[in-house]
């Protein structure tokens, strides 16, 4: 199996150390937090979220660490916003373990707008593109069964 890497702030990072980052219910907390409010320092997220300043912090630290998250100093006040390169090359990594690799099938559930013609056209037109990339893997599949 291929090793899936990408970038993050000229960094290579490994998807497990993403999904461990986020495998603590604060974090996914700070990120709905920041990703809803924009940038915010450590007490103001503290408050809102009902944990230590001190706690935070940590979680703040492995967030920065994992990438998803990054900080500028503005005097004595440090903000913490979301990195959204980093979340959206997460978000493709996602979408590709969760549709199998398949570039359209997330889009299946997005709304089509079914009354326009060249919408329908279109999404027809990557539909038969992503059929023949299903073939291509059967086909592929079938050899090695073969062999």
């Amino acid at each position: 199996m291929e090793r899936i890497r990408f970038t993050f702030d000229s960094m290579k990072k490994e998807p497990s150390d993403i999904f461990k980052a986020l495998s603590v219910e604060t974090r996914v907390k700070i990120i709905e937090l920041l990703k809803t409010k924009g940038p915010l320092g450590v007490n103001i997220i503290a408050k809102r979220i009902g944990v230590t300043p001190a706690a935070i912090s940590q979680h703040l630290k492995i967030l920065k660490l994992a990438g998803l998250v990054r900080n500028e100093r503005k005097g004595y006040w440090i903000p913490y916003s979301l990195d959204q390169f980093a979340l959206e090359n997460f978000r493709q990594l996602l979408n590709k373990f969760c549709t199998g690799g398949y570039r359209h099938a997330a889009r299946a559930r997005r709304p089509v707008k079914r009354n326009r013609l060249d919408s329908l056209q279109k999404y027809e037109r990557e539909l038969k593109s992503e059929i023949k990339t299903v073939r291509k893997r059967i086909r592929a599949i079938r050899t090695k069964k073969t062999r």
